[in-house]
């Protein structure tokens, strides 16, 4: 009995040879690819809250971010109640400086968490200025001034990190602080010194130095009606960030310097008021530095990983190109293995990126796909010359890459070069393909 074909020949020979069946293929085939990308953003997302876990382990036993604020002089004052005459209450009356001078240095320090370098820093802050009292307190109700009772408070956000006892120098007297907030609901984290005033002597000068620890981020309050603070590091990534930006700043590669000049009219609150009045307007005039790294390797492979696309497409573009030019057949688990060799390269670029530098991950990432594939290709191709040519082809879209990834500010203008050139040399190469003919 004879063996009948249920497929002709010929419709064989066509689906071997089609070029738009072929591209059908390596356009499923592509698209599978891109499966395996979702999972590694999410595999690079994961590390990253590994690596904020490990920045908040190591915030809270050294310091976290901070802000200081102050220093606010409180004055106790017993008002009459609106309703009731014979009644009367507590209250706190909150004065500026007048002067408000802070110089400091932030010195960055990296500690290690694991296989995680998190960006901490140690500071040394002066505080001088002075205040003017009033000669009188001008209060709706006022019944009666406590001014042995008063009070300075300067804000810490983070008390844990406070380095070194701190007293305060108040008209060449010197006072020990006390620890805690009494104003909790203006700075609830705060350090206390208890004041003696004298209605009549007009001026107070006060002079303090701090020093603590802390992470990420540096503000001030400018409570002065003229606030000025020079801060000084040797950080060269600083992001300021605020209310208000430094009225001077230089950064070198030595570091950076920023100055602040503020005025009472920069911001939206008076110079004295009634308890926790202006809370929010308090907070909200905040302004300073954020120690941050430009790009860590987690932000560069998740940037990386948008262009492994392009990789596979002008990967598979070279295959298909040879397949349809040179009449040499290659088949789709060829292509797939190739393609996973792709995939690949970001999971070896993630893994190597958290054990040496972003770049030297990425040069042996890419020597090794590429040492891959060429190999591989070797066998693929019938020419030796078309893998040295697809070897040619990956090494300069990684380069390029690599490139965009370093000129952040650049990015989209060099994505958007680098796209037109292949998309024209692509259309040059395919000019004379028959696309209608097996």
């Amino acid at each position: 009995m004879e063996n009948k074909n249920l497929i002709p020949g010929s419709i064989i020979d066509w689906l071997n040879r089609s070029v738009m069946l072929k591209l059908g293929v390596i356009f499923i085939l592509t698209i599978l690819l891109m499966l395996p990308q979702v999972l590694i953003k999410e595999l690079i997302r994961d590390r990253q809250s590994l690596n904020m876990g490990a920045i908040q382990e190591v915030s809270d036993k050294w310091g976290s971010e901070q802000t200081i604020g102050g220093p606010i002089l409180t004055i106790p004052v017993i008002l009459k109640d609106l309703t009731e005459p014979n009644i009367s209450h507590t209250a706190y009356y909150h004065l500026l400086p007048d002067q408000l001078t802070i110089r400091g240095k932030l010195d960055p320090q990296t500690l290690q968490r694991g296989i995680y370098h998190i960006i901490v820093y140690q500071s040394d802050q002066e505080l001088s200025g002075q205040f003017n009292l009033p000669g009188q307190v001008d209060l709706p109700q006022l019944q009666e001034v406590l001014w042995d009772q008063a009070f300075i408070s300067i804000g810490l956000s983070d008390l844990r990190g406070v380095r070194d006892n701190v007293s305060l120098d108040w008209n060449n007297t010197t006072i020990e602080a006390v620890p805690g907030s009494r104003i909790t609901g203006l700075l609830p984290s705060a350090i206390t010194f208890p004041v003696k005033l004298d209605p009549l002597a007009g001026q107070y000068t006060f002079r303090t130095q701090i020093n603590f620890n802390g992470s990420i981020s540096l503000q001030f309050l400018p409570v002065g009606k003229n606030t000025e603070v020079i801060w000084t590091s040797d950080w060269q990534d600083p992001k300021f960030t605020g209310a208000t930006l430094p009225a001077e700043r230089s950064l070198d590669a030595g570091g950076f310097t920023g100055t602040w000049k503020i005025l009472q009219i920069n911001r939206n609150y008076p110079q004295s008021w009634l308890n926790d009045e202006y809370h929010e307007a308090l907070q909200a005039s905040a302004s300073g530095v954020e120690l941050i790294q430009s790009l860590d390797e987690y932000q560069k492979s998740m940037r990386s990983i948008k262009y492994g696309l392009l990789t596979i497409v002008l990967t598979f573009l070279v295959f298909f190109l040879i397949e349809v030019r040179f009449r040499q057949r290659i088949h789709p688990f060829q292509y797939t293995l190739v393609g996973l060799a792709l995939v690949l390269y970001y999971i070896l670029l993630v893994s190597l990126s958290e054990q040496i530098p972003f770049n030297w991950a990425y040069l042996i990432s890419t020597l090794v796909v590429g040492a891959m594939i060429y190999l591989y290709s070797r066998s693929v191709f019938e020419q030796p010359r078309h893998a040295l040519v697809l070897l040619g082809i990956l090494m300069a879209v990684y380069g390029f890459v690599f490139v965009v990834l370093q000129l952040a500010d650049y990015a989209l203008v060099m994505g958007s070069i680098g796209l037109t050139v292949i998309l024209a040399i692509t259309m040059y190469q395919t000019r004379n393909i028959r696309w209608y003919e097996s």
